[in-house]
């Protein structure tokens, strides 16, 4: 189904893997990114959940380099890898993530730097810009300061942002990203484990999105079913769209 966001001009681009019911979304903070290759570097300054959040997304990285060797995903990170590791800094348009849970649900403010789906490709993830690390609320009018050319949203967030365009429709519609339609979405991959298949599926889509020239001959949809198959054993697409995915 098609479903409206954020009023009439705040639409999610019917071509996407999947369109996501927030009754059906789940929260949690445990997965930060397959391929960050700095996380963050201890300082004086390092705050203990910081410092806490580098071990962990560490340790996130060892289980995901066994899950690859366990199950050949090698060549679904090199693929993304080669792909997009050698399109010029000039020419990677600048996004922006949304939506983004931590200790709970976040609307349009909640963001990530290393945002993982965002790091396997390569983007211009502004919120990299920040000194922080991980998932961070952000003021908002430096998004629009920024004024990201693509706009994507975890599902996590969007009743609140939702609420939030209700509230103040100017501000989201002074967006350029709003104004041309460039608003996409991202199925939330943070569970009560971590959902890799959802986070590469992610990354092969939002690449299709802004990267189409390196991406031609990938269909999203097949490309995460592909994944599904390769991680579960089945492609649970059907049972995802009756879900309220589509």
């Amino acid at each position: 189904k098609t479903q409206t966001v954020l009023g009439s001009n705040f639409g999610i681009h019917p071509k996407k893997p999947f369109q996501l019911d927030t009754e059906y979304c789940d929260i949690s903070n445990a997965f930060r990114t397959a391929s960050v290759s700095n996380f963050g570097t201890v300082t004086s300054g390092t705050t203990t959940e910081q410092r806490a959040a580098m071990v962990f997304a560490q340790e996130i990285k060892t289980s995901i380099a066994i899950f690859f060797n366990g199950y050949n995903l090698l060549g679904i990170q090199e693929d993304l890898e080669q792909r997009t590791v050698s399109i010029p800094d000039d020419q990677k348009p600048s996004c922006y993530v949304g939506g983004v849970s931590f200790k709970g649900h976040h609307g349009f403010e909640g963001t990530e730097a290393y945002y993982g789906p965002f790091e396997l490709i390569h983007a211009n993830n502004l919120a990299n810009t920040t000194q922080q690390t991980g998932a961070f609320n952000i003021d908002v009018e430096q998004v629009l300061s920024w004024d990201p050319e693509f706009i994507f949203l975890d599902f996590n967030g969007m009743k609140l942002i939702n609420e939030d365009y209700q509230a103040h429709p100017d501000f989201y519609e002074a967006l350029t990203a709003v104004q041309e339609g460039k608003v996409y979405s991202q199925i939330s991959f943070r569970s009560s484990a971590s959902n890799l298949e959802t986070a590469l599926a992610d990354a092969y889509y939002a690449a299709c999105i802004m990267f189409p020239q390196q991406f031609q001959d990938i269909d999203p949809v097949e490309k995460a079913g592909e994944i599904f198959t390769m991680l579960l054993g089945s492609n649970p697409y059907d049972d995802l769209k009756g879900a309220g995915y589509e």
